[in-house]
């Protein structure tokens, strides 16, 4: 199977330099089920079960498994944003729009307990935002400007469609929420699940 590449302008790549690695690190979207398998292959390998306490401290971890059967369904929606070094995928942040939720359990009933939050004197659910699935950075490419990449990336693919971005990150991944105020997330609620305590997080790009 081959998904489609999509038609994307030349300004949404991004590439970062470096004199470290064989290939240069570059944001795009993803666009073959070969990424795709790589992103599964990386999920997998930052799942929290699968960690050492001790990295899970330092380094942060993943939460929700994403397999490949569930990545092709959610890339019918919206294409994901990755970032590669030559062939190799360096990270990704997954794009999953509110209506993705027909195809992903966990995101439904993230969304049972986000939308009704209030937000800049409405409703979360009554604003235009879409919902970052997952970030990951593989081991060897953190700390090399990834994740801000992938984030600016998404907000030139994404912002003319949507005011804001929202997502919950576990209240344990201390690193993630370093990182995330760092991009410029507001917290707006922490709510429990079956999983533990999340904070919900906003990027609002408004006037911004």
């Amino acid at each position: 199977m081959r998904i489609p590449k999509p038609a994307l302008p030349k300004k949404n790549y991004f590439r970062f330099p470096t004199f470290f690695m064989a290939h240069p690190l570059v944001a795009t979207s993803v666009t073959s089920s070969e990424e795709l398998l790589r992103i599964e292959a990386l999920n997998a390998e930052n799942l929290k079960p699968g960690l050492p306490a001790e990295e899970i401290a330092r380094q942060g971890f993943l939460t929700w498994r994403y397999d490949f059967n569930l990545l092709q369904q959610l890339h019918a929606y919206a294409p994901s944003v990755i970032c590669k070094s030559g062939p190799e995928v360096a990270g990704y942040a997954l794009t999953t729009p509110r209506e993705s939720a027909a195809v992903h359990r966990e995101l439904s009933l993230m969304l049972d307990k986000i939308n009704d939050l209030p937000y800049d004197g409405r409703p979360l659910r009554e604003h235009s935002y879409y919902v970052m699935g997952q970030l990951c950075v593989a081991k060897p490419y953190r700390g090399r400007s990834v994740v801000e990449m992938m984030y600016a990336l998404h907000r030139d693919l994404y912002s003319s469609r949507f005011d804001m971005m929202v997502l919950t990150i576990s209240t344990e991944n201390t690193r993630s929420v370093r990182v995330h105020e760092r991009i410029g997330f507001t917290d707006i609620h922490v709510y429990n699940d079956h999983f533990g305590a999340w904070k919900v997080c906003v990027w609002d790009w408004r006037g911004r």
